[in-house]
């Protein structure tokens, strides 16, 4: 009578919740004499989540006879035949998907019963018109159905599968659950970029069409090392990677662009899989700084990535950099070295400050830098030049001109520059700023406090300006210092430095306030 009453599903369905960490439920649950169970409207959610991330309309099992189950005390499972099912994948504020939650489950199950399930002869599998519907974090639904997969148990313990979304991807390939298993997947995307742009916001129409992309990989599961993949793509919407990538918000413009990889064949390589991308961007910005052609050369290891070469054409100049992230007790480390030139300098200020008075000129300089996730151990410096350039509406060099009596009503972009920035943990140094144009010399240093607080960051520093330049002065020793000094007192203008990123202030003050801090820059910048 057993068989009859609701025992046996709440049974197996709460079994089957506490070993994969998921909320299960269905609506009935039925297994006959012969060895087959039915299963209607299976409702699966993650921990602390009220919405279903898998709903299944109808399940249909074959495995062992109920006699032989109830004999041997094991079930073997032959077949699933899985109708209708809807995956609901969505994103948070944070960037994080629900997605990343249920494979971190998999795997600590997988690891629990690597014995287990090396035994294990998987069952064939039959999934008709799935659905899947992804939301971004900003509340973008893009919908993607007619899925199909059938995976058939050929060669025990490999596991063969063709997966497909009609005219857009389609997978095919062998698994297993030994480990020694030769693992392999070969995928191939046929207009695949058509469903990233189908989605829809409330009751707006869907976004204009973004692009297509063809390729095909072939991805080894036993070691992705000795993978291959060449993607091509053409018109992709940029925007699109801002609504799955929050870094990337305000990227507009279109893509079009090569991608491959392999295993390196060349005589002592930086790492065992070779990484080649091309992209011709056109109309793309981030932010309002226009984005040209990029290229990238990499080479990736077990737990290393090393960019070789990038070269990206940003703000009407080129950035050339090389990178390498390593993985270290858990931590993921950056080391990066980067050199631009000619970058616009009004387009950099718009992008991180769209309401920053125009900042005209073009900078130049090179840097490096050292990062985990943890700012306490950033470490880094930079030297930039700035050339072609008029400042007169930066907030310091405006209180400056004012001070000195001095009005400009033309731009004059004549003026030249240097800047040093040091990294300390999340404390920005900023130990030496020199600024010349319209016969007015600007010298200064300063410190952006916590650059983990964005625009609210505290700063403060100081500067002088003066109508009769230092350039070209030196100082052999502090005699000649001191008679600077006392000079400068008479002749100057100096200010200070505070407020935030977001609201800077800079108040005129008496030379003596700042006489010590200058007397130390000018030691540096007139001896170097």
């Amino acid at each position: 009578m057993i068989l009859w009453t609701d025992w046996p599903r709440r049974r197996i369905l709460d079994t089957l919740s506490t070993q994969l960490g998921m909320e299960l439920k269905a609506s009935s649950l039925s297994t006959g004499w012969t060895g087959t169970t039915k299963i209607e409207n299976l409702v699966v959610k993650l921990p602390h989540e009220e919405k279903a991330f898998l709903t299944i309309p109808e399940i249909h099992l074959s495995h062992s006879c109920l006699p032989r189950m109830l004999l041997n005390q094991s079930v073997v499972l032959d077949s699933i035949q899985i109708y209708y099912p809807a995956v609901d994948l969505r994103q948070d504020q944070s960037g994080h998907w629900n997605a990343q939650d249920v494979v971190t489950l998999i795997t600590e199950i997988s690891r629990s019963n690597a014995k287990r399930l090396s035994d294990l002869t998987l069952p064939d599998l039959e999934i008709r018109e799935g659905n899947i519907t992804i939301t971004d974090r900003n509340d973008k639904v893009t919908p993607i159905g007619s899925l199909r997969l059938d995976g058939k148990c050929k060669r025990p313990p490999a596991w063969w599968f063709e997966l497909a979304v009609p005219d857009k991807i389609h997978l095919e390939g062998e698994i297993g659950v030994s480990a020694v298993h030769a693992h392999k997947i070969v995928i191939k995307v046929e207009r695949g970029a058509e469903f990233l742009g189908t989605g829809i916001t409330g009751e707006t129409a869907p976004l204009n069409p973004p692009g297509q992309i063809d390729g095909q990989a072939t991805i080894s599961l036993n070691n992705w090392l000795l993978s291959s993949s060449q993607l091509s793509w053409q018109n992709i919407d940029l925007a699109i990677l801002g609504d799955w990538w929050p870094i990337l918000d305000g990227l507009t413009g279109r893509s079009a662009g090569i991608l491959t990889a392999q295993p390196a064949d060349q005589q002592r390589p930086l790492g065992p899989l070779y990484i080649q991308a091309q992209s011709d961007l056109s109309d793309a910005a981030i932010n309002g700084a226009q984005l040209g052609s990029c290229e990238v050369v990499a080479y990736a290891g077990e737990d290393r990535l090393i960019i070789k070469q990038l070269m990206l054409e940003m703000a009407e100049g080129i950035i050339r950099a090389r990178a390498t992230f390593s993985r270290h007790d858990g931590e993921l480390f950056t080391y990066m070295n980067c050199n631009f030139k000619h970058l616009d300098l009004d387009q950099l200020v718009h992008m991180f400050q769209p309401q920053a008075n125009k900042v005209a000129g073009c900078l130049t300089g090179s840097g490096s830098v050292v990062f985990s996730r943890d700012l306490k151990r950033l470490t880094g410096n930079a030297d930039f030049q700035l050339s072609e350039t008029d400042l007169v509406n930066n907030f310091v060099i405006a209180t400056l001109y004012n001070s000195l009596n001095l009005k400009f009503d033309q731009a004059q972009l004549t003026g030249v520059g240097r800047i040093s920035l040091r990294a300390e943990g999340a404390i920005l140094h900023i130990p030496s700023f020199y600024y010349f144009n319209r016969g007015v010399e600007v010298r200064g240093a300063g410190v952006i406090k916590d650059i983990s607080l964005g625009l609210a960051s505290p700063i403060e520093g100081y500067a002088i300006g003066s109508t009769r330049p230092l350039k070209g002065m030196r100082l052999p020793g502090v005699e000649e210092l001191d008679k600077l000094m006392s000079f400068l007192q008479k002749s100057v203008a100096s200010v200070k430095i505070e407020g935030t990123l977001a609201k800077p202030v800079a108040k005129v003050v008496p030379f003596p306030e700042v006489s010590s801090s200058i007397r130390r820059l000018l030691w540096g910048q007139l001896r170097e």
